[in-house]
């Protein structure tokens, strides 16, 4: 039985009468989606590669100032991004720490308050913003209540402040007594 219907392929483009067939008109939306893609990401990849080398001396400098070899590097460049967000200066405060432990050939974190960096307020406190970012697991300073703060979060579970006690705790991803557990004190520290 014949019908009057256009196929269900074809949709009428406006003011022209010709039918565009769909197929057709999702390979050119999802090419231009792909390139519109591809481009904004250019930029991104293009940075990436340009502070590469940055990236490499933070993360040698967080093996150095926390002590620990095995610092996984997304979460160094999270940190390292972190940072960047929170004090644009940051790249130059970092390069200004490395440059002064090569110059004093300190071999161990635990030297530098001995040195004339532990003398230099401006270092060390880079040095602290560095190992707090790791042990902590973010940066900046969180308020309380506020709407907005320039906190930045890096990594909850992968925090280094859960090291030293992983072989006697959990790391706790979730109040572990239940809702409103903190309400009522403890009735003695025996029954907690």
């Amino acid at each position: 039985m014949p019908t009057n219907r256009k196929s269900s392929e074809e949709i009428p483009s406006r003011g022209e009468g010709t039918p565009t067939n769909r197929r057709q008109f999702l390979k050119v939306a999802g090419f231009s989606a792909g390139t519109a893609i591809a481009a904004g990401t250019a930029p991104l990849l293009a940075q990436d590669n340009n502070d590469k080398p940055l990236r490499d001396q933070f993360y040698s400098l967080s093996t150095f100032l926390t002590g620990h070899n095995d610092l996984d590097r997304g979460l160094s460049d999270r940190t390292w991004d972190a940072l960047l967000a929170v004090d644009s200066d940051f790249s130059v405060k970092s390069q200004a720490l490395r440059q002064a432990i090569a110059a004093a050939a300190i071999t161990d974190s635990s030297l530098l308050r001995l040195s004339a960096i532990g003398q230099d307020d401006a270092l060390m406190t880079t040095a602290k913003t560095i190992i707090s970012a790791w042990y902590l697991g973010y940066v900046g300073t969180p308020a309380g209540h506020a709407m907005e703060d320039n906190a930045r979060f890096i990594s909850y579970s992968s925090a280094l402040m859960y090291r030293p006690t992983l072989d006697a705790t959990v790391i706790p991803s979730y109040a572990r007594g239940g809702p409103s557990y903190w309400v009522n004190p403890p009735a003695t520290i025996k029954q907690d």
